[in-house]
């Protein structure tokens, strides 16, 4: 059994295609634990809608974190959802995560493909608009062990050993294990818990995908005032304001994302570095999975456009 859980608050507000979302999972899944952090613009009168349109959804609410350090609020999040799940084997999701359809029995027979292993990295690429900008692995697919969290920011799932975990027999177990396949990688690589996997298409997560919205989502960021240059490049500031205003008055979406594409990367916003193959093509609406084609384009969401 698989289970999936997803984190999500104000995802209509912040330009989230999460019913595309939820839906493209739904497919992957025996069960969608989905925890809404009390969300304040009608994004969880949507959530019911869907749970009685999907019946694999288990909807919840939980509070978010008043105070967020370096994204712990979204981590902590996703580690209550992770906790209400009860399938065998895990798989997290974003708001922002559409799952292409040719990827849904791959990843459904990958228990069965690698019985022994724990962790699953999966390929993923970040998109503005229809803009690829990264193409990177994440660690989203995962033997649901009581060792294995979502960690850093939430953006990945990884081995986050407890106290109370180290008196488990089994833990220690799996700690030897790990170091003697790093010290004896030739010899014992059969046995190293962590599998990267080729999928048909990588999972699209759609970092921005209307301009508003994700303005105003590169203002929030708190992570990145440690950036000299912060002040300079956030909505606030009037030189990206201009591209806010070039965009209402032509309407030209494609042009808007590649200037947002400029300043996402000088404020460094892109995810861990070593992790990160940076990409600059343009993916055309017909490559895109399908249930999300129909907000493609828009200069807002559309919570009552067809799925697919």
């Amino acid at each position: 059994m698989i289970s999936g859980f997803m984190p999500i608050r104000n995802a209509l507000r912040l330009g989230y295609p999460f019913r595309e979302a939820i839906a493209s999972a739904h497919a992957v899944v025996d069960e969608l634990v989905v925890v809404d952090g009390y969300s304040e613009d009608g994004t969880y009168l949507i959530l019911e809608e869907l749970a009685r349109t999907f019946p694999k959804i288990r909807l919840r609410q939980h509070p978010w974190d008043p105070v967020s350090i370096n994204g712990s609020a979204f981590r902590n999040a996703a580690n209550f959802a992770r906790a209400a799940a009860t399938g065998d084997y895990l798989l997290q999701l974003d708001a922002s995560d559409v799952i292409p359809e040719e990827d849904v029995e791959p990843i459904r027979e990958l228990p069965r493909r690698f019985p022994r292993k724990e962790l699953f990295g999966l390929p993923y690429i970040q998109l503005l608009g229809c803009i690829e900008f990264t193409s990177e692995m994440r660690w989203r697919f995962s033997r649901n062990l009581p060792s294995i969290r979502s960690i850093y920011d939430g953006w990945t799932m990884g081995y986050a050993l407890r106290p109370v975990d180290l008196a488990r027999p089994r833990e220690w177990k799996r700690l030897l294990a790990r170091a003697a396949v790093r010290l004896l990688q030739d010899h014992v690589a059969e046995d190293f818990p962590e599998q990267l996997v080729v999928l048909p298409r990588p999972i699209f997560h759609y970092y921005g995908m209307f301009p508003s919205a994700f303005l105003e989502k590169m203002g929030s960021k708190i992570f990145l005032q440690r950036n000299p240059r912060y002040a300079e490049l956030t909505a606030k500031n009037p030189a990206v304001d201009r591209i806010l205003e070039q965009y209402r008055s032509t309407g030209d979406w494609d042009a808007f994302w590649e200037e947002a594409r400029a300043f996402t990367q000088e404020l460094g916003a892109r995810g861990p570095l070593n992790k990160v193959i940076d990409t600059h093509r343009r993916i055309p609406p017909e490559l895109h999975p399908a249930i999300v084609r129909s907000q493609i384009g828009r200069a807002a969401y559309d919570p009552n456009a067809p799925l697919g």
